[in-house]
């Protein structure tokens, strides 16, 4: 690499990596430096793959062994896995039902085509913000009798969890987020498979509550998890055991975010869930 300033070999990584290997469609790379918590003398990149997958191991020692034959300096390259986060888009699209020539469900239509125009065009890949101003200013130009549109965003990630041993419960949202809107799908918990619990949060905790009938109004308190920092968005905790009822490992978390704005970290991907949104934004007419 012709440069030992961090920002240009993170530069020359990226785009010997995107020269090397077509098959990766987007990659980030951060110092060690930059890292929460830092380490000091790694360079650590994350990658996304023509079908979003994650990086097979074999193929990561490639890439890894790649890098170390162009570095000009003493510095270990280590890749991770991209998060992703799913958001939900919800809300409503105003418009004055006498100056538009569109029925509200062909209205719909358009409003839900921006959506993923959106997603597909400025997210779905590394150090990629999800803007509300730029999403509804598209929405707004589909016709001149729009006018207003309000949204809010939710997001979701996975969690794995196991069975046979604690899981450490960690995860950045890296915005602020809503007070009280933290809650996972359902598991069957380790040891007590009468009943299906969930978490939520609940004034800065993160907790695990019991399911004792069909809605979470029957829920019941079984035990504090850990932490959560709403203003900047770090869930902490640990002692889950258990397995998700929809099957395999993978515990969904979901939260609002408490902003018209949602800014990625490093190595996270925001991809907007159009069938989810669907559901969720409403046509006015007025």
């Amino acid at each position: 690499f012709p440069s030992h300033d961090s920002s240009v070999i993170a530069g020359d990584y990226e785009s010997n990596i995107r020269t090397d290997f077509p098959d990766v469609i987007d990659v980030t790379v951060w110092g060690g430096e930059e890292n929460d918590p830092p380490i000091y003398g790694k360079v650590f990149l994350s990658l996304v793959m023509q079908d979003l997958s994650h990086v097979p191991q074999s193929r990561a020692l490639k890439i890894e062994s790649k890098i170390k034959e162009k570095a000009t300096m003493n510095i270990r390259p280590e890749i991770v896995d991209p998060e992703y986060f799913n958001v939900v888009v919800s809300g409503f699209v105003r418009y004055q039902s006498a100056q538009i020539g569109l029925t509200a469900s062909e209205l719909k239509d358009l409003v839900m085509s921006k959506v993923s125009e959106y997603s597909q065009n400025y997210l779905e890949g590394f150090r990629k913000s999800l803007a509300f101003s730029q999403l509804s200013n598209s929405i707004s130009k589909i016709d001149d009798a729009i006018t207003s549109v309000v949204f809010e965003f939710k997001v979701s990630t996975q969690l794995d969890i196991e069975s046979t041993r604690d899981t450490n419960v960690l995860k950045n949202f890296r915005n602020a987020l809503v007070s009280g809107s933290i809650k996972s799908n359902s598991y069957i918990k380790t040891g007590d498979s009468s009943f299906t619990y969930f978490l939520k949060d609940v004034n800065g905790k993160l907790e695990e509550w019991k399911f004792e009938g069909s809605d979470e109004t029957l829920a019941t308190f079984s035990k504090e998890i850990g932490t959560v920092n709403y203003s900047t968005g770090l869930v902490n905790g640990s002692g889950l055991r258990g397995t998700p009822v929809s099957g395999g490992n993978a515990l969904t978390l979901n939260a609002e975010i408490d902003s018209v704005e949602i800014v990625p970290g490093f190595n996270q991907v925001l991809i907007i869930d159009v069938a989810q949104s669907t559901g969720k934004i409403e046509v006015k007419g007025s």
